[in-house]
């Protein structure tokens, strides 16, 4: 410590800016590996996630027999998991690679039992238009929530919250009666209806353009553009 003391400003100087330095150095190299194991944590875990998919792709493609042969344990329950003769549990093999690949499960299900593809029918019959009706009803319930100011706002964004967490067994009897008054049993309009008015859509977008800064409706405004363009070509687009 005397010696340091005994040395020139100068000398003190550069043994801190060489610290500093080499300070830096480790700071980047840390940087650097920490940024290459978080992508090796990431990739891993998609890689787990990707799994069961590949899984399901590669085995669609196998035959029948040879599905059997790898799953049969499965296929066969609790009695046949327990192998006795062998001393132990019996596993179940995954198959990632066919023997041979062939397309008889997709011409089955396409083709000779075309079930599938009624109920898919079905399944989109009700889901797109649910779909449809709650990005145009939630978008603008959210848009009139997030930048209009009228009496009742937050009452009325209350009661769309406890909506939201309310059970559906709480709310069947309710529709079931209001479809019934409207003539809409045994039909598809029974069952989109109540879901293009979810209350959980208007929460998440009236959340989320809450968040927006004013300043570009303002911006907007200035330029003689209504609530209709800034929702449209302000709002929506963010």
């Amino acid at each position: 410590m005397g010696k340091l003391e005994a040395d020139p400003a100068g000398h003190r100087i550069i043994i801190i800016a060489g610290q500093k330095r080499w300070k830096r150095r480790i700071a980047v190299w840390a940087g650097g590996w920490g940024a290459m194991l978080r992508t090796i944590l990431l990739a891993s875990v998609v890689v787990a996630f990707m799994i069961p998919l590949l899984l399901t792709f590669t085995n669609s493609l196998m035959t029948e027999n040879e599905i059997s042969a790898h799953y049969s344990a499965i296929s066969g329950g609790a009695a046949v998991l327990d192998d006795s003769s062998s001393g132990g549990d019996r596993f179940v093999g995954m198959q990632f690679i066919p023997d041979r690949i062939t397309l008889s499960q997709y011409y089955t299900v396409l083709i000779e039992k075309p079930q599938f593809l009624f109920m898919f029918w079905n399944s989109l019959r009700i889901v797109v238009p649910i779909i449809a009706g709650q990005i145009a009803i939630a978008s603008l319930a959210g848009y009139a929530f997030s930048r209009f100011r009228f009496r009742g706002r937050e009452p009325l964004f209350f009661l769309y919250i406890v909506m939201m967490l309310m059970p559906f067994q709480v709310t069947l009897v309710p529709n079931y009666i209001v479809a019934d008054r409207l003539g809409l049993l045994n039909s598809y309009s029974s069952i989109v209806l109540p879901g293009i008015f979810s209350a959980f859509g208007v929460f998440l977008l009236r959340q989320y353009m809450s968040s927006i800064p004013h300043a570009y409706a303002e911006a907007a405004r200035v330029d003689g553009a209504g609530h209709w363009i800034i929702f449209r070509r302000v709002i929506v687009p963010m």
